[in-house]
């Protein structure tokens, strides 16, 4: 009789390794505060083509492949209200997966900043005439094209050799009797500085602005896209694909800036999130 258990055992032991492993989602923060990244995490899924809908805020996101792992990222925009708002994510095979983020308050910090008077100094008509450009600016950056796929296989890396940020994301830029948002990152860079891609992409924007200044757009795909403001030079064309470290254009003080700087703006699914932020994920 003990005989017959083993061989049954035996016979039966190949069946049970075929066993399918249920895929599990990871979260590693789900609090954040308003202007952050979330990445999430599968293990245990075989392909990208089994997700058959994922959804956050209202939109769509995607997966993808980065290194042998399937991962998704996600942002919440500065403006996003606080509260508590659900990942849905639903295979193809019917598994379906929620989970519940919550949103924090980013604190605001208020700061004074001038019209240069290449801009007309600080009056009230130049303030009126900044936050109108503005608005004309932000709406030829809304809804760029983005490669259904991530067209990076390394970790982002930071667009300057010398790293000295003088102006972080989030903080709120009282110019008279408006309050603009900084949703970038403002790194210091003589005229001249070498400004590299974050990492691989296709150029999506090359444009000048008089607030905004001379603009550089890359796509790295999955909805990510890095936004390089107030250049002096731009060495890309539309459509051309960088490789990460390639250094696509020199900073400046073109546009709405009082000293030659660079200001990085970091979105995904046209969600501005604070840069650093983001370059943590990849460290």
């Amino acid at each position: 009789m003990r005989k017959l258990f083993f061989i049954f055992l035996f016979l039966a032991s190949p069946l049970l390794a075929r066993t399918p492993q249920i895929p599990t989602l990871s979260v590693p923060r789900d609090t954040v505060t308003q202007g952050e990244p979330i990445l999430l995490e599968f293990t245990g899924l075989n392909s990208l083509n089994n997700v058959e809908s994922a959804e956050f805020l209202g939109k769509n996101f995607r997966f993808y492949n980065f290194d042998e792992r399937i991962q998704a990222l996600l942002g919440v925009d500065i403006h996003q209200k606080a509260g508590i708002y659900k990942i849905n994510i639903r295979l193809k095979d019917g598994l379906t997966y929620e989970k519940r983020i919550t949103v924090k308050d980013r604190e605001k910090i208020p700061e004074p900043l001038g019209i240069p008077e290449k801009l007309g100094g600080n009056t009230t008509t130049s303030q009126n005439n900044l936050v109108n450009d503005l608005a004309k600016e932000n709406a030829t950056l809304e809804n760029i094209k983005s490669s259904r796929v991530s067209l990076w296989w390394e970790n982002f890396s930071l667009p300057l050799s010398n790293i000295f940020v003088t102006s972080p994301f989030g903080y709120s830029r009282e110019t008279g009797k408006y309050t603009i948002a900084h949703k970038g990152t403002d790194f210091r860079a003589s005229e001249g500085t070498s400004v590299s891609a974050i990492n691989t992409g296709i150029v999506r924007i090359v444009q000048t602005g008089r607030t905004y200044g001379k603009t550089l757009v890359i796509d790295h795909g999955a909805g990510v896209h890095s936004f390089y403001l107030h250049l002096s030079e731009i060495n890309v064309k539309v459509g051309e694909l960088v490789q990460r470290g390639q250094v696509v254009a020199l900073s400046g003080e073109t546009g709405y800036a009082t000293a030659p700087h660079l200001h990085l703006s970091i979105r995904i699914n046209g969600s501005s999130i604070d840069p650093m932020k983001f370059f943590s994920l990849f460290r």
